[in-house]
């Protein structure tokens, strides 16, 4: 399973300047990937980590981001499967403006 897709997918399904977005968001992905690389090395060469979970601290932290990521994506990636494309930019809109006005109420 990987993240790859994601920001092709979403960017397909939002209604703003792809070009833009797409730009985004894979300069986001990219960076994520950098990060993941770099950290696995000085995770796992760290003495008491590798002491106490035996070479696998890395494995659990990048499993413990992977589960925050499923739900983020459960609990605010709306589903549209069936939808048209006219319906799921509409379905944005009306998010963005639920959230906004959620947040403005506080």
């Amino acid at each position: 399973m990987s993240t790859v897709l994601v920001p092709g997918g979403l960017v397909a399904l939002i209604r703003v300047p792809e070009s833009v977005v797409m730009a985004a968001a894979v300069a986001a992905q990219w960076l994520a990937n950098l990060a993941v690389s770099w950290s696995f090395k000085v995770i796992d060469g760290a003495g008491a980590l590798n002491a106490r979970f035996h070479h696998g601290f890395a494995y659990w932290l990048y499993g413990a981001f992977s589960i925050a990521a499923l739900l983020f994506v459960w609990r605010f990636v709306p589903e549209t499967k069936g939808r048209t494309l006219e319906s799921i930019g509409a379905l944005w809109i009306e998010r963005r403006w639920s959230i906004r006005s959620v947040s403005r109420s506080e």
